[in-house]
């Protein structure tokens, strides 16, 4: 199966063929999954970016915003595919042709998704656990704090929060045992308890 797209037949290689297909949300560009290829092509039909592949490309699907493209391929896995490009024009500003680059982001999109769902958990442990969970940068002298810690330490949702002004929140007979622990781990790189 080789798709027509606004009266343009799509270019594939000799047995090709087409098995999975999506519109961009902009309705600006075609993808094309095939036996060996994810194939983008710009609304006028024109081939403008390709990706080869191990395996067929059984369905294939844009992001919401457009930006990414995934990919079930028949050996079970998922791909996500980024691409970028520039069109190029000629003299009176159309469009001529489009150079790009197509990038396999799998593994970043894998790392993100542990990352997210190890925060997620993270907070569902701090949370129910009401802990008072507080992170300090010293090069910047910013300080984080959870939810809980915000209310622990007394400083209201929007309060920007410094080195100075959480320790002015700890209590007059622990801040120099406090102080001297936090400098102690600064100078070993150490951890600190108080």
């Amino acid at each position: 199966y080789s798709p027509t797209i606004n009266g343009t037949r799509a270019a594939l290689d000799d047995l090709e063929r087409t098995l999975s297909m999506a519109i961009a949300p902009d309705g600006e560009t075609v993808l094309l999954g095939t036996r060996w290829a994810l194939r983008r092509y710009d609304r006028n039909g024109t081939l403008v970016a390709q990706q080869r592949l191990a395996s067929s490309a059984q369905q294939v699907n844009f992001s919401g915003d457009g930006a990414w493209v995934v990919a079930a391929l028949s050996d079970g896995t998922i791909r996500w595919i980024e691409g970028r490009g520039q069109f190029i024009q000629d003299a009176h500003g159309r469009p001529v042709r489009m150079a790009g680059v197509v990038v396999d982001v799998t593994q970043r999109k894998v790392a993100e998704e542990a990352l997210r769902i190890s925060e997620e958990r993270m907070n569902l442990a701090v949370e129910s656990a009401q802990l008072a969970v507080w992170e300090w940068d010293a090069l910047n002298n910013r300080v984080w704090t959870t939810e809980e810690g915000r209310r622990f330490f007394g400083f209201g949702p929007d309060e920007p929060l410094h080195y100075s002004s959480l320790g002015g929140r700890v209590h007059p007979d622990d801040s120099a045992l406090r102080e001297a622990a936090i400098q102690q781990a600064l100078a070993t790189g150490g951890s600190y308890e108080a």
